[in-house]
C-alpha cells in the first residue's frame, strides 16, 4: 500500500482515472443467490494477456518468450490471428457463439503506470469526482445491481505456465456456470505483464493487458490490438469505453459491444 498512501484522491485521478467515466452501481453487492445485471470478476494480481489470447502473428511473441509460450498445435483456434489459452475450453464456445468479446491492450497510459497492485486496482475502480468508483459499493447514481468476485493466482512472476493453467482454469468454471443470456459478465485485471520472460520461468508486471464482456447481449469479436513497445506491451483500450458500453448497454442503439 505504499504506492497508494502517496497519492491524495484527487492525484491519483488527475494521474490515471481520469479517463474513466463515472459509472458505478447501487447499493451493496447482493448476496449470490440475488439475481445481479453485472458480474465483476478481477483477475488478481496481473493477468497475462499474452498467454491467454495468445498472438498467431508476427515474431515478437516467441522471440521473446522461448520458453513459456504456447505452441500453435495446444491452442484452441479462434481466429486466423490469435488462439485461446488450453484452459479455457468451455469460454471458448462463447466467442464462436458471438457472446464474448475480449479488448487487447486495455490499461492506462504510461503516465498512470505502477507496478502496485493496490494503486492500479484503486484506478480501476475510480470515477470521476462526482461518484465514489465504478466499483464502488455505495453510489446512488445508477441502477445497475453489481456483484463482485476476485480470483487469484495470477501473479506469475515464476513458474507461469502451470501456475496460469490453474488460475485459468478456475475461471473457465467460473464463466461457464455464471454465463446467462441476460447477465453481463466483466472480467479484468489490474494491469498485464511483460513481452519477455524473465529468468524464473515468469513474466513481470507490465502496461497492456486483457478484459472481456461476455453475455447474451455481448457484440463478441476481438477489439484492440497487442502493440509491443520495446519488452512491453501497450495500452491502446482504456477502460472507460467499457464502462461506458456498460452503462449504455440498454439504451444505446449504437452501443459497439452490445445488441
Amino acid at each position: 500500500m505504499d504506492d497508494l498512501k502517496r497519492y491524495s484522491r484527487r492525484e491519483i485521478l488527475k494521474r490515471g482515472a481520469g479517463a474513466l467515466s463515472a459509472l458505478s452501481f447501487t447499493g451493496s453487492f447482493p448476496s449470490l443467490l440475488s439475481a445481479e445485471d453485472i458480474l465483476v470478476v478481477r483477475l488478481s494480481a496481473g493477468n497475462d494477456a499474452l498467454n491467454t489470447v495468445v498472438p498467431l502473428r508476427g515474431g515478437e511473441y516467441r522471440r521473446h518468450r522461448r520458453s513459456i509460450s504456447i505452441s500453435e498445435s495446444d491452442l484452441i483456434a479462434i481466429t486466423e490471428e490469435h488462439g485461446l489459452h488450453p484452459a479455457l475450453t468451455e469460454t471458448a464456445p462463447l466467442y464462436r457463439k458471438g457472446d464474448l468479446a475480449f479488448f487487447l491492450g486495455v490499461g492506462f497510459s504510461a503516465d498512470a503506470e505502477t507496478s502496485s497492485h493496490e494503486l492500479a486496482d484503486y484506478f480501476w475502480k475510480t470515477g470521476d469526482l462526482k461518484a465514489d468508483g465504478f466499483l464502488s459499493q455505495e453510489n446512488p447514481q445508477f441502477s445497475l445491481n453489481c456483484r463482485y468476485i476476485e480470483l487469484e493466482g495470477f501473479d506469475t512472476h515464476r513458474d507461469q505456465v502451470r501456475q496460469q493453467a490453474i488460475a485459468l482454469e478456475k475461471l473457465d468454471r467460473l464463466i461457464n456456470r455464471e454465463y446467462s443470456q441476460t447477465k453481463t459478465i466483466f472480467i479484468y485485471s489490474e494491469f498485464g505483464r511483460s513481452l519477455k520472460e524473465n529468468e524464473d520461468g515468469g513474466t513481470d508486471h507490465g502496461l497492456g493487458g486483457l478484459a472481456m464482456l461476455i453475455g447474451g447481449k455481448v457484440h463478441g469479436g476481438i477489439y484492440g490490438e497487442y502493440r509491443f513497445e520495446g519488452e512491453n506491451l501497450a495500452s491502446v483500450l482504456e477502460p472507460s469505453i467499457i464502462y461506458d458500453a456498460i452503462e449504455k448497454r440498454d439504451f444505446d442503439k449504437q452501443n459497439l459491444y452490445f445488441s
